[in-house]
């Protein structure tokens, strides 16, 4: 047979793993299914213990839908590009914060449903790919997942994939995960996916093995440095549901905004000097490029890019500007750009940033929003970036 040989689904059963994957799952507001029920009936975490998890119930329709307690029923999830499923058993029903909830048992264990276990790292929003179609057309599409031996991607056109590409059939493919790490080959589509926002499944077919050995070494550096981040948020007691406990128990009438529960983040000191400058983005890769361009006139920080995130840093580090990435995965960088300036004031110095491709119209769109300019950082001119941001910030913020 052409495809890959089918593999064994992972089964994840570390207290510590599972609990991770929950609490991110509730702080970026992420949807759960039980299989019975249906994908039209979302349920939406608010409250994680070690023996329990407690969903809303306000989007379930009821009358379709009548948890009964005690019933054993199979949990799916969409976390990271995978589709993952448990069992829970129903504990109790009742009201939380005035709205229907329902309590399940924590589950022992999640299997990851993926048999061919091509990838094993998810990329951050925005990390661009390049294809083939069957009609030997270029396409545009992004990076989901990424492994040695393939990628999930997704495709820009709104239009249906499968017209494009044919399971099985080959698609050069092309892509570029920092200056010293490039893919450029062959690959063979191996699946679709079409849970949640559809992707397609390519495995490598003919890529140069140095081009392989540099994705090794670069997957290794962001598999170790994602372990160590969630390692430390966990050890720090990191727990949105909790916060959002404590938070409504304080005396708010309402319930606490889910926007406002504090993400895990990067490291945010990229470089300590004064004056600061703030970059928002969920690639760190990104991040980190355009930070080394900065660093020689600046101090640097960083964040994933979530409008708490950035609140904090601001109050405690008083960056002189900030510099939002046009995508920032849940929200566009442009409505932040909104936000804040309404949290703050209209003499916040923010600068977008994003890709060349429609660059005037981006200008244009960033101006109206509040921002003082548009950055291209794709492609990536470390010189012209810490050019141009040296020179608008002389303009806006003035000589220090």
């Amino acid at each position: 047979m052409w495809f890959s040989k089918k593999k064994p689904n992972t089964r994840i059963d570390d207290r510590e793993s599972l609990q991770i994957i929950f609490r991110k799952m509730l702080a970026q507001n992420l949807p759960f299914y039980l299989r019975g029920w249906g994908f039209d009936h979302p349920l939406y975490l608010v409250e994680e213990t070690d023996k329990s998890l407690t969903f809303s119930l306000r989007f379930v329709d009821l009358q379709k839908c009548q948890p009964k307690g005690g019933a054993v029923e199979e949990l799916t999830l969409f976390y990271e590009g995978k589709e993952y499923e448990g069992h829970v058993k129903i504990t109790g029903l009742g009201k939380l914060d005035g709205q229907d909830a329902m309590r399940v048992s924590f589950p022992s264990s999640i299997q990851l449903n993926d048999q061919f276990q091509l990838t094993h790292y998810h990329m951050p929003p925005g990390a661009k790919v390049s294809f083939t179609s069957i009609m030997n057309e270029f396409l545009e599409g992004t990076l989901v997942n990424v492994g040695t031996r393939g990628i999930d991607l997704r495709w820009k056109d709104e239009g249906n994939i499968k017209e494009k590409l044919v399971q099985g059939r080959e698609t050069s493919i092309s892509f570029e995960l920092d200056s010293f790490t490039k893919v450029n080959g062959q690959g063979r589509v191996l699946y679709f996916v079409e849970f949640g926002k559809p992707m397609v499944g390519v495995e490598f077919t003919k890529v140069d093995s140095t081009q392989i050995d540099c994705l090794e070494a670069w997957l290794e550096k962001q598999i170790k440095a994602k372990q160590t981040r969630e390692k430390q948020a966990f050890q720090s007691n990191w727990n949105p549901a909790a916060a959002q406990r404590k938070k409504g128990q304080d005396g708010e009438d309402k319930p606490p905004d889910r926007s406002e529960i504090l993400a895990p983040d990067f490291e945010p000191i990229f470089n300590e000097a004064d004056p600061y400058v703030l970059l928002a983005s969920p690639n760190l890769e990104l991040l980190e490029q355009v930070g080394r361009s900065l660093s020689g006139s600046f101090g640097v920080l960083i964040t994933r890019g979530t409008f708490q995130n950035i609140r904090i840093l601001y109050d405690k580090f008083k960056p002189k500007m900030i510099v939002l990435h046009e995508d920032l995965g849940n929200i566009s960088g442009f409505d932040l750009v909104k936000s804040l300036l309404e949290h703050y004031s209209a003499d916040l110095a923010i600068l977008m940033m994003g890709d060349r491709e429609n660059e005037q119209e981006k200008m244009n769109q960033a101006m109206r929003a509040g921002a003082v300019d548009f950055l291209v950082v794709n492609p990536f001119d470390g010189p012209a970036i810490a050019d141009k941001v040296e020179s608008i910030f002389d303009l806006i913020v003035g000589p220090e």
